[in-house]
This record gives structure tokens, sequence and C-alpha cells, in this order.
């Protein structure tokens, strides 16, 4: 029964995080990085459509290319890039469809966690 008791305050706690434990386990509350002013305007995904006109803001050209991934058959490999003032990670693709009467040009930017890249670097080293 106490077995019983110990999972679910386990799972209860995965769920939140936040909450302190009342028993002998203890909750890891994530760091929050101090995000620059780009970022955070930026915030967890933007885009911007070639095809009508919008442009990337020149704040990304500054940006440090972290990891370089070729994913299926794509023209432009997906870049893991990094903020050089406050070090957020972006998962930055590129993806262009020519159907005919809708195509589109696309690049994205995504957030994502530090732990995440390490998990794509990880990756990347062992498919090579």
């Amino acid at each position: 029964m106490q077995r019983l008791k110990n999972i679910s305050e386990r799972v209860l706690n995965s769920l939140n995080p936040h909450k302190k434990s009342a028993g002998f386990m203890k909750t890891r509350i994530p760091k929050i990085k101090n995000k620059c002013e780009f970022c955070r305007k930026t915030g967890t995904h933007f885009s911007v459509d070639i095809e009508h006109d919008q442009i990337v803001p020149d704040e990304f050209h500054n940006f440090k290319k972290v990891l370089s991934l070729q994913i299926g058959y794509c023209n432009f490999p997906d870049e893991i890039i990094c903020c050089p003032y406050c070090g957020t990670y972006y998962y930055k693709k590129r993806r262009i469809d020519n159907e005919i009467n809708n195509c589109s040009d696309e690049i994205e930017f995504e957030e994502i966690t530090e732990d995440r890249v390490k998990e794509l670097i990880i990756f990347q080293k062992n498919n090579k």
C-alpha cells in the first residue's frame, strides 16, 4: 500500500512541478533565463512568409549556428541557432511548397530548450 502511495505521489508531482512534495521526494523547478528584448518580443514561435515579401529580422542573422540538420529532401537544412545576448535557442526551418496555385515559402523559428539541443547534438553525432 505504501509503495502505491509513493508511486501516485510521484505521478502527481510530475504533473505539478512547482508544488513542493510532502514526502521525501523533491521536485526540480526549472531555471528561467532572462531573455533579451528581441527574444522576448519574438516569443516561442516566429514565422516569416517569404512569398508575401516578409523578411527575416536582422537580429536573427547575428545568432550563432549550433547545429545543422538535413531533414528529408529539403533544399535548406534545419538549424539550431543561439542568441548571442541571452542564450535562447531556436529551431529554424525553411519549407518551400511549389504546388501549383498554392505555393508557399516560409521560415519558422521555434524556441527549444537547452536540454533538447543537447539531445539533438548527441543524435547528430551518433548518426554520422
